[in-house]
This record gives structure tokens, C-alpha cells and sequence, in this order.
């Protein structure tokens, strides 16, 4: 009796189907449609107020609605959480490097 495995083609490999070779990028979770977080919802919400009207009691315009967005603490934290924090302190390091440096102090002005 004749056994399958026994004549199986051998230049078929693992992964070299069109099934087995799913690039990452393929994956259903790979990009989410909307990559943006909490915090940056909060500091996009921040910055469209000054384009929505206010309107007082009278139904006149009456500015915008930034600074009740302004005003508010998650609005404050939202805008700190997605600071580059990293690029600050390479940006003063560079700065107070530059300056303590003595070959530079001719080009210092004050």
C-alpha cells in the first residue's frame, strides 16, 4: 500500500505558500483607522473650540468656546501628555552645552 508522504514533491517548503507568507502589514491590527489617543482627542477638542460660535442668552455670537476648553484641567493635562519631552531636554542640552563651551563665548550675545 501506497503512502502520500512518501511521494511528496520536495520542493515544497514551509512558508512558501501565498497563506504562510502574510506580511505584517496585512494583518487586520496592524494600522488602526484612527491612531490618535485620549490626549490627543483632548488637544484636537482644544484647538477646533476656536472655530465653533458661542452664543449667548439673546442667541447672539458671543465669541468661541476656547476658553471653556482652555480653562479646563483634562484640557491642560491632554496638552502636556503628548509633549515631546525627550526632544525638550535634547533642545536644552544642546543650548547649555553651547554655552558652556569657551570657544563660543564671542558669539554670545547679550
Amino acid at each position: 500500500m501506497s503512502d502520500c508522504t512518501e511521494n511528496k514533491n520536495p520542493l515544497q517548503h514551509n512558508g512558501t505558500s501565498q497563506l504562510e507568507r502574510l506580511l505584517p502589514g496585512m494583518k487586520k491590527d496592524f494600522v488602526r483607522v484612527d491612531e490618535k489617543n485620549f490626549a490627543d482627542w483632548i488637544v484636537f477638542t482644544n484647538e477646533f473650540a476656536a472655530y465653533i460660535n458661542y452664543y449667548d442668552q439673546k442667541n447672539g455670537i458671543s465669541g468661541d468656546w476656547k476658553p471653556f476648553f482652555s480653562n479646563d484641567i483634562a484640557s491642560l493635562l491632554g496638552i502636556l501628555a503628548i509633549q515631546d519631552v525627550n526632544s525638550y531636554k535634547t533642545a536644552i542640552k544642546e543650548r547649555l552645552d553651547f554655552i558652556r563651551n569657551d570657544d563660543n563665548k564671542n558669539s554670545l550675545v547679550l
